[in-house]
């Protein structure tokens, strides 16, 4: 999977992050990450969730693409903007924050039905 160097490296974090957030030894990362090793599917769809991509981009050992630079970039773009989302929310009223909760879950349920 070598397209998750650029993804770590355009999110700005470690090999000792990720790892930690996936709850696997830094090392099982790396090798990942040098083709030493293969993910099973479950780790591939929590490094896709995590990346914001998509297990097809991870297992196609496609770098340095224009679509791949693109992704990268919109991978990134969203978290930030996730990331604004989650601290202003909770800065927000109860009865507000639960609004914006409940719209949240409006959209999803709509976007996950069309699919």
């Amino acid at each position: 999977m070598l397209n998750l160097k650029q993804l770590r490296e355009a999110k700005g974090v470690s090999q000792a992050t990720v790892a930690r957030e996936l709850n696997i030894s830094r090392q099982t990362y790396n090798n990942y990450e040098l083709g030493k090793r293969e993910a099973d599917y479950e780790t591939l769809l929590k490094l896709a969730e995590y990346f914001g991509t998509s297990v097809d981009y991870l297992i196609s050992n496609r770098i340095n693409d224009d679509s791949s630079d693109e992704i990268i970039k919109n991978s990134v773009e969203s978290d930030q903007d996730l990331i604004l989302l989650n601290r202003n929310a909770k800065k927000l009223p109860p009865e507000n924050r639960k609004l914006l909760i409940d719209m949240a879950k409006a959209m999803l349920k709509e976007e996950f039905d069309e699919n």
